[in-house]
Formats: structure tokens, sequence, C-alpha cells
């Protein structure tokens, strides 16, 4: 925490994660801290999310998460990867958030692409596209990231991100 802000520190871990509701356009957002992803720069924001209609974003970086969720509006839905406030890498999801219209072989090609990038930035997982698709589904019980909140599935409460 600096000047009463959450703030990443990507040298320990400790990213930002976001959720953005984006179909009724209430405004709603929540901001917290995430650990594991392994980002050291940069940002990835997706609208492919399960069992909610939020864009998910983490990152190393505020301004990239900024240019990673107003993207992923732009494209009406998707996936996108930035850093040092660049766009490397995109997948266009027009179909509710959550589908493309591209040929297999186009979608198949701009997966890997993010995946290279998302990598490239330090990510420690092999499918980050399934990695932040989970966060915001209650399936897989304990915690989860929602527009209210971080959401605790066991206690079926919300969890205060700072504590006395």
């Amino acid at each position: 925490m600096s000047d009463g802000q959450l703030k990443p520190d990507a040298s320990k871990g400790i990213l930002k994660v976001a959720a953005i509701e984006r179909s009724h356009r209430t405004g709603k957002s929540f901001v917290g801290l995430i650990r594991g992803i392994g980002l050291k720069r940069g940002a990835i924001a997706t609208s492919a999310v399960w069992d909610c209609n939020d864009i998910i974003a983490v990152g190393a970086s505020e301004s990239d998460m900024a240019q990673a969720v107003n993207r992923v509006k732009q494209l009406s839905g998707g996936m996108v990867v930035c850093a040092g406030n660049r766009i490397l890498a995109e997948i266009s999801l027009p179909v509710a958030g959550q589908i493309s219209a591209q040929p297999m072989e186009t979608i198949a090609g701009e997966l890997h692409a993010l995946q290279q990038a998302a990598t490239n930035l330090g990510c420690n997982f092999p499918d980050i596209r399934i990695t932040l698709a989970v966060l915001s589904t209650p399936a897989i019980a304990h915690l989860r990231i929602c527009e209210y909140g971080l959401f605790n599935l066991r206690q079926n409460s919300f969890v205060d991100l700072i504590v006395d």
C-alpha cells in the first residue's frame, strides 16, 4: 500500500487483478491483488471468463491494465496482452465476448501469439487464457473475484481486502 492505494510489486510476484462489469454498463468494478501469475511487466485482460460477464485483468502496470481493458471493450470482447503501452497480441471475441467469428486456423494463430506474448512477459502458466477464465468461476471453490469484490465460496461471504 502506498499513498492509500494498493500497488502491485512484480518483483515480489504481486500483481493487480481487476473485475470490471461489462454487460449492464453499471460501472461496477473491483481491484485487488494476486500472486503467482508471474508477469514481470505489462498486463493481460479478457472477456472470455466463466460464469460471469466481467472483464478480468491482471497486470504489473496500471496503465497497461487500463489499455488492455479498453482494447477488450473496443473489440466488443476478446483477450489482449500489452506492455509499455503497446498491444503485443489480441484476439477479437465479438460474439457475447466469448466467441470469435474467425476461421479456426486464424484463432489458433492468435491464441498462440497471445500465449507467447504472456510468456515473454514472465507468465508462469502454459495457458493464461484458462488461468484468467477460472478466476471468476464459483465452480472451483475457494476465493473468486467479481465486480463486487473478493468472495470466499467456503464461507459464503465477501472478504475484506485490507484488514486493520
